[in-house]
């Protein structure tokens, strides 16, 4: 029916007429209310989202734990000293503190 009037009726732009064309895209809904199969598959879907959010949440957990793991080994690592390329250390084994005793540059990496 909503089909026949959305039809009879497309030239208008009225609100009713929109509300009709809302309600034939619910028209799969009364194939799976119809067919077993789908009824089941649908109903099981809608059984397992409580689990499928369980596992989300472990899922964020682990990787805000990571994180937090990560940026603490990384702290403060990702500086340099700005040595001059003939010196008998390399960037990576003079820290903050020699770095600036010998004079040079310690710089950040951002």
């Amino acid at each position: 029916m909503a089909s026949l009037i959305d039809i009879s009726v497309e030239g208008v732009n009225l609100d009713i007429v929109k509300i009709l064309r809302l309600l034939r895209t619910l028209r799969p809904l009364r194939f799976i209310s119809h067919n077993i199969g789908m009824k089941l598959v649908v109903t099981a879907l809608l059984e397992s989202v409580a689990g499928i959010i369980n596992v989300v949440c472990v899922v964020l957990l682990i990787w805000m734990m990571f994180g937090i793991f990560g940026v603490s080994m990384l702290k403060n690592k990702m500086h340099y000293c700005d040595l001059p390329p003939d010196f008998p250390l390399t960037m990576y084994e003079v820290n903050e503190c020699t770095c600036i005793k010998l004079g040079f540059d310690w710089k950040n990496r951002d």
